[in-house]
């Protein structure tokens, strides 16, 4: 049984730690750990291997091991203070020392039967409703990848549950494998620990083995940033908040740049048409109503109308003319939210089909199934929303097309009236009604397309406030912090990548 573990956690070591291979010279660290239930380390071996893909005769390293011995040939190395100079002869420099400063990450692994704390020892000789919940201490401002490995008897346990876990069984032999992510911003809703339940009969759970690494989040943020160069999500959400908070409360359109800015500026645009298209609809009501009260010359009243007419006209082909514009921008807007969820999914090391208004309900359902965590059902409501949104938008500019076709009917109509006075007021009853229901017909589609507005800005804005501010806020601190991925240090000009491998003895006795 301990060779199949073994070989597991290799396994998975070489997942957690995997990233492209480079055209460089690297330092592999392997930090090996003993350690007691309460997290406390015992012994520990930091095994490197530098990777020498130039084939130099001199290898330049930083270390701050002690009892430093070459475990892989007989090379040897002069120190200067934390440099270390290799006369590697173009070979692989394998070495190890070790050190008392703490891990990234201690397991914690703590044992209540009926409701009692004991410790593993004690399980062996007790009956009872048993749980073993494993948490993480970690010591480092990076978020910790961790796997933990805990063998299971073939006796003395039944009635199995557990959560953030899996039981991995081979040839009959079985083992509970837990996922977490401790480090990482709890609000984010990832693993941070797990558990089992199970009925105790004198149950023996002696060692547990966990492989810990914080290098694929580091690698993926790094990947992410050059992905985006050039672009600060951070300043582009921030901006996207100020603009749904505006259209939320009904207040001016703040100041934005690049995309955020045109985007901006073609609401304010339908906006602002919008209240020109109400005024001059106003307007003209009462210009009508001035000439069949009798006020002033008949002609010269429908020729104001006609003019007004005309504004009116003028401001709803202006707004007619800038849909396709707002529309290309909402489209863009779920476009780039696409690609957001797209990148989230990567940087959570799944891979999925390109997500799109056709199937990403589709994909995210078997993200579900296949790799289950609370982030992709928060993920397709954000889509959903975003969706939604366009979709209003485009009914509303539909709208605003059919009203400009409308009015600009209306205004020929005027010209041709303003030929004849006489037939004109002998119609003008039905001319006023005919006014009175466009102006009615401006307000109600300012006032749709207004509080449409205020109804997207509201679903959006509690997503970009919550989980997609705090993944930026994650985002950013693993870019901040990046330099705390290894538990040796890291030459600048050498490439890095460090596994923690902890066996933790559950029992005091043998």
């Amino acid at each position: 049984m301990c060779k199949k573990i073994v070989a597991f956690m290799l396994a998975a070591a070489l997942v957690l730690a995997s990233v492209p291979v480079l055209a460089e010279n690297t330092k592999h660290e392997r930090v090996y750990i003993v350690a007691g239930p309460d997290g406390t380390v015992r012994t520990l071996t930091d095994n490197i291997r530098l990777e020498n893909a130039d084939e130099l005769d001199e290898m330049i390293d930083c270390s701050r091991l002690t009892a430093i011995e070459n475990v892989g040939g007989k090379e040897t190395f002069a120190q200067d203070g934390e440099k270390l100079i290799w006369q590697a002869q173009g070979k692989d420099i394998t070495y190890q020392g070790t050190s008392d400063r703490l891990p990234a990450v201690q397991p914690v692994a703590r044992v209540t039967v009926d409701g009692k704390k004991i410790s593993f020892d004690e399980l062996q000789n007790a009956v009872g409703d048993a749980v073993v919940e494993v948490t993480y201490r970690t010591n480092t401002d990076l978020p910790v990848l961790a796997l933990s490995v805990l063998p299971l008897p073939s006796q003395g346990i039944s009635e199995l549950t557990m959560e953030n876990a899996a039981v991995f069984s081979e040839a009959g032999i079985q083992a509970v494998v837990g996922i977490a992510m401790p480090g990482v911003d709890p609000d984010l809703g990832l693993p941070v620990s797990f558990w089992l339940s199970f009925r105790a009969d004198h149950a023996d759970l002696s060692w547990m083995m966990t492989v810990a690494t914080s290098d694929p989040l580091v690698k993926a943020a790094e990947a992410l940033k050059d992905r985006t160069a050039g672009m600060d999500a951070s300043m582009i959400t921030q901006q996207l908040i100020s603009v749904l908070t505006a259209l939320r409360d009904g207040t001016e359109m703040p100041e934005s740049t690049g995309l955020m800015g045109q985007l901006t500026g073609k609401i304010s645009q339908l906006n602002h048409g919008l209240q020109q298209l109400n005024d001059g609809a106003d307007a003209l009501k009462a210009g009508i109503e001035q000439v069949m009260g009798g006020v002033g010359s008949t002609s010269d009243r429908i020729a104001e109308a006609v003019r007004d007419a005309a504004e009116v006209n003028s401001s709803l082909a202006q707004l007619k003319n800038s849909s396709d514009s707002i529309n290309a921008g909402a489209d863009a807007l779920v476009e780039a939210m696409f690609k957001a969820a797209q990148e989230q999914i990567a940087a959570a090391g799944q891979s999925a089909t390109e997500l799109t208004r056709d199937n990403y309900v589709q994909v995210l359902e078997e993200l579900m199934e296949t790799t289950p965590s609370d982030a992709w059902p928060v993920l397709q409501e954000h889509l959903d929303q975003t969706v939604a949104f366009a979709d209003a938008l485009r009914q509303y500019t539909d709208q605003v097309s059919g009203t400009a076709d409308g009015s600009a009917a209306l205004s020929s109509g005027l010209i041709q009236l303003n030929i004849g006075t006489a037939v004109l007021l002998g119609g003008g009853g039905a001319l006023t009604d005919g006014a009175a229901q466009l102006k009615d017909g401006t307000q109600q589609l300012m006032d749709a397309i207004l509080n449409g507005e205020k109804m997207a800005a509201s679903l959006a804005l509690p997503m970009l406030n919550g989980g997609l501010s705090q993944a930026l806020t994650a985002y950013q601190g693993v870019l901040e912090h990046r330099d705390q991925a290894g538990y040796d240090l890291r030459p600048a000009d050498m490439d890095a990548l460090t596994v923690y491998i902890i066996r933790t003895d559950l029992r005091d006795e043998p």
